[in-house]
């Protein structure tokens, strides 16, 4: 695996982790509203990052800073259906519906 996909798996990793516990109703939430995706605040994976961190990123910011510094990495995460957006000075990833049950999918499996 190259550091390039070590790193967006740490993150996935982190996001997968949350999903464990908030999936079922974030996906529900859209499936109501009609919403086509879903914006996590960054902080909100802090704890989940935690117990699995990468190994030269013990803090998820420094992860995301360096993921948002290169732009090979913000495109391979927006070909997965993620983006990362900075609003009002908080961080927040920017899922697709789709992208969402995807990754569901795969927890249950």
């Amino acid at each position: 695996m190259t550091k390039d996909n070590e790193l967006l798996e740490a993150l996935i990793r982190a996001l997968k982790s949350y999903l464990k516990a908030n999936g079922k109703r974030i996906l529900s939430i859209l499936k109501l509203t009609g919403q086509s995706e879903v914006k996590l605040a960054i902080y909100g994976l802090y704890w989940y990052y935690s117990k699995a961190p990468h190994p030269q990123y013990s803090y998820l910011d420094n992860l995301i800073e360096t993921i948002m510094n290169s732009q090979d990495l913000i495109l391979k995460l927006s070909e997965m259906g993620v983006k990362i957006i900075e609003y009002e000075g908080e961080k927040y990833l920017v899922i697709k519906y789709e992208t969402l049950k995807m990754l569901m999918n795969e927890l249950e499996t």
